[in-house]
């Protein structure tokens, strides 16, 4: 997958009102978990909220204008640090879509989404969309891969900040 630098810049250009911590720290393209991980002594853990099965227009992807309606599973989870803010994160799966590796979303537990489903290679960033309101930062990913589709919705504080990030780091190619 090529990178589409005006696409990105277009997308991102809603954080500039920004600092710039906090910008890199919700662009970085690496996973959110795997950062969270890295950080020393910050006892990472992922609680979950809900996982239930709901229609996509009471969930959280009404505020993303390319999902058709339909039937699919919500997941509801907090990241919950010692050295930072919690941060919340919103999954949708459209039920049609769950055969093979990704039945197993329903048996994830404790575990994050991207620790059993988006591990593998298949799965790409398709669109992001960020939307900055009062407190909070929403930024809605769309995971592709040929007609399945994952919406994620993350929700960051306004203040969040990742230290030792620079822009080579953020701009790099995870996969």
């Amino acid at each position: 997958m090529k990178y589409n630098y005006l696409e990105n810049w277009k997308a991102e250009r809603k954080l500039w009102v920004l600092s710039k911590k906090t910008r890199l720290s919700v662009i970085d393209s690496e996973s959110l978990t795997k950062r969270l991980c890295k950080i020393k002594e910050n006892d990472f853990q992922v609680d979950v909220q809900s996982q239930q099965i709901t229609l996509s227009k009471n969930s959280m992807v009404k505020n993303h204008k390319k999902i058709s309606s339909s039937l699919g599973l919500l997941r509801c989870v907090n990241l919950v640090t010692n050295s930072l803010e919690t941060i919340q994160a919103k999954s949708f799966f459209p039920i049609r879509f769950l055969e093979g590796k990704e039945r197993f979303i329903k048996i994830l537990g404790n575990r994050s989404l991207g620790s059993r489903v988006l591990s593998s290679k298949r799965f790409y960033k398709s669109d992001i969309i960020y939307i900055i309101d009062d407190s909070y930062i929403h930024r809605f990913i769309t995971y592709s891969y040929k007609c399945k589709k994952i919406y994620v919705d993350e929700i960051f504080p306004r203040d969040f900040v990742l230290h030792g990030l620079d822009l080579f780091q953020v701009r790099r190619k995870v996969r």
